[in-house]
């Protein structure tokens, strides 16, 4: 019985995990889309720009809802920064790979790295972040 509560558990929060990945994945790819294609920016800023917001709508999502997080830790804001920022890096590097390499359009290149980065991020957030016991 406990194993099916437990798996219940990890089940739900991979539910809201992936629920609040993909309104933070529309409002990304709807920024990085006005952006490049209505506003002819080039698509690697657009590609920072829409980071920033799904990074901001994931956040909120995932540590109220998913991981549902509710205390102020500064150390965790830190930690949520810096993992940001490697992902940020991580994002524009995989863009540029995909578009200017490989000559995947810049939507469906998103996708793909979107794709990749919410792997990683689920589990840095749930074995590092948001875990439940003291920080290193």
């Amino acid at each position: 019985m406990f194993t099916k509560a437990r798996d219940f558990i990890v089940n739900h929060r991979i539910l809201h995990f992936l629920v609040s990945g993909c309104l933070s994945a529309a409002a990304g790819m709807a920024t990085i889309y006005i952006l490049t294609s209505l506003l002819h920016v080039w698509y690697l800023f657009s590609t920072t720009a829409s980071f920033l917001v799904t990074f901001l709508v994931g956040y909120i999502l995932q540590k109220h809802w998913t991981f549902q997080d509710p205390e102020r830790n500064d150390r965790q804001a830190i930690y949520v920064l810096i993992f940001s920022l490697i992902n940020l890096g991580l994002n524009a590097l995989l863009m540029y790979v995909a578009v200017d390499l490989f000559g995947i359009h810049y939507l469906v290149s998103q996708v793909i790295v979107y794709g990749i980065l919410a792997i990683e991020t689920f589990l840095g957030y749930k074995l590092f972040i948001f875990k439940k016991s003291t920080y290193i």
